[in-house]
């Protein structure tokens, strides 16, 4: 089992250094110092790597941002936290954000919490008259879209200190909130995440 941490945390440590594309078998066995039959003892694929990684490294912190809303009313508001917390969260771990982009177009996507959770929030928004959109599919689409969009961006340039409340201020205002309200929500003072993993910083 030493093993395989080791190699969860290399794998970690080369996403967050190179990206998604830069994570192969290959790269990860030379990092490691360690021959190639080594990685098959604990997986069949990069895929399953890749899978495995989700549960070590970011399933916690992802569900750890979503019960930071649990006690806010507004559905706009439990949106923009979770969209901000989460572009924020993969600004200062790239390995996390990394992951999420690659899970986001892996044939994993229905089981991505990602994709899922804006569901509720949008669903009681409408019925609240807070949002206003004819497709239920479509705000999902177009919330999870610019999340993702909004992740690429602060992993692969530099973005201004506000970059994810400018991105959530769009999506609000895309989902039939006026301008000034979004802004308004956008910015609201956000909770303090309890995480008991730790990120993982480039090296």
């Amino acid at each position: 089992m030493r093993t395989r941490q080791t190699l969860l945390d290399m794998a970690a440590q080369i996403l967050a250094s190179n990206g998604e594309a830069g994570l192969s078998i290959e790269s990860l066995m030379a990092a490691s110092n360690m021959a190639r039959g080594t990685f098959y003892n604990y997986w069949q694929s990069r895929e399953e790597l890749m899978n495995n990684l989700w549960e070590y490294v970011a399933h916690e912190p992802f569900t750890a941002i979503q019960e930071m809303h649990a006690a806010v009313e507004d559905p706009a508001e439990r949106l923009s936290i979770t969209a901000r917390l989460t572009i924020r969260r993969a600004a200062g771990d790239p390995a996390w954000g990394w992951l999420i982009i690659y899970l986001a177009g892996s044939e994993q996507i229905s089981m991505h919490e990602l994709v899922s959770y804006p569901g509720p929030d949008l669903n009681a928004g409408r019925i609240a008259e807070r949002f206003n959109f004819p497709s239920l599919s479509v705000a999902r689409d177009l919330v999870v879209g610019a999340t993702l969009s909004g992740i690429r961006a602060v992993l692969r340039r530099n973005c201004p200190p506000d970059y994810a409340e400018l991105v959530v201020s769009m999506i609000l205002q895309a989902l039939g909130i006026s301008k000034n309200k979004a802004d308004e929500i956008s910015n609201r003072p956000l909770p303090q995440v309890k995480s008991t993993r730790p990120s993982i910083r480039r090296k």
